[in-house]
């Protein structure tokens, strides 16, 4: 079973010390699912996290261009179509091969 979006909630991240260099390099490198169909959301709702991931966003409009930085986990909801969450855990490993069978 494949998602059809992918929330990343960094909203207890109080301090996040990272170079932009790093962010430029990480937004670079393929993501673990590959599908540049996923639809992709980062909650981040402190300044310097929250400037951060829109440097990632920016930066990565080849190898993601589906993501989104917002900063509230309500906001990551309206994005992503979902009125009721039904949150469950996944293996990252199943969905790092999904798009080779696809």
């Amino acid at each position: 079973k494949r998602p059809r979006a992918g929330i990343t909630d960094m909203t207890a991240i109080t301090l996040f010390e990272v170079t932009p260099q790093s962010i430029r390099e990480l937004a670079n490198v393929p993501p673990i699912v590959a599908s540049q169909d996923l639809l992709r959301v980062i909650v981040a709702s402190a300044p310097d996290v929250f400037g951060m991931a829109r440097m990632f966003e920016s930066h990565g409009e080849t190898t993601r261009p589906n993501l989104h930085v917002v900063k509230t986990c309500k906001e990551a909801l309206v994005i992503v179509g979902v009125r009721e969450p039904n949150y469950e855990p996944i293996d990252i490993a199943d969905l790092s091969g999904a798009d080779e069978h696809t």
